[in-house]
């Protein structure tokens, strides 16, 4: 069964509802590898009160500092974190990601990766080289619109790695000026995308991030809600 997860800044922004809360390393004011046991105890506590997990966390420390991998690995899996998303900037070299995927399966932590344009290493001739149970997929349809790309008719539908899918970035963006926009208004081709995995028994994550400037994040939940309700 899917769930609902949104990216917040810090853990003192209201996530509402939505207890499955995404974050980017420097949120707690230093790297998570840097964290002491006691500041580690208090976001735990933190976590615990208000009843909420972190389903992802964002890295962009290169791959080929593994051994700070194995402390940003230790305190994750203390923190009960369940995915790690090494961001593509962090693949300048594949050097030491071998190493790095099997610390993921050692601490049964998923390490996922968002394919975009910026990063040509990234490709799905890539992705299956290094594959394993432990490696997923995000998929965000604004950055494939943003290079004129039909994020479901040029990209999902005909990709390999669609079934590796578990996050999937709820946006939407127009072709012309790539200019961020309400749901099912753009080019993203959302509802044909959220189908498809549906289809498939996606039990992954519908992903909400602040991607537009007009609207908070709340508008896209309610927006994406009256969608599924006409699928």
């Amino acid at each position: 069964m899917y769930q609902y997860s949104m990216q917040i800044e810090t853990l003192a922004e209201d996530s509402r509802m939505i207890s499955n809360i995404e974050l980017i390393d420097g949120c707690f004011g230093a790297p998570l590898a840097e964290l002491s046991g006691d500041q580690l105890e208090d976001i735990r506590l933190n976590l615990i009160r208000s009843l909420r997990r972190i389903v992802l966390y964002t890295v962009k420390t290169p791959v080929s500092e593994t051994e700070w991998y194995r402390h940003i690995f230790q305190n994750a899996s203390f923190l009960g974190i369940t995915h790690l998303k090494i961001d593509l900037v962090a693949l300048k070299t594949d050097t030491g990601l071998a190493e790095i995927l099997r610390m993921a399966e050692s601490f049964g932590i998923y390490v996922v990766f968002e394919p975009g344009f910026d990063h040509p290493i990234f490709t799905e001739e890539f992705y299956f080289s290094i594959r394993t149970e432990y490696t997923k997929i995000i998929y965000d349809p604004m950055l494939f619109v943003h290079h004129g790309k039909k994020p479901f008719l040029d990209v999902l539908y005909k990709c390999k790695w669609k079934d590796d899918v578990l996050f999937l970035r709820v946006t939407d963006a127009l072709f012309d000026s790539t200019t961020p926009v309400a749901l099912e208004h753009g080019n993203g081709e959302i509802k044909e995308c959220t189908s498809t995995l549906l289809a498939r028994s996606f039990g992954g994550f519908f992903s909400f991030i602040p991607y537009r400037t007009d609207a908070p994040v709340w508008n896209a939940v309610s927006e994406f809600q009256g969608l599924l309700s006409r699928l």
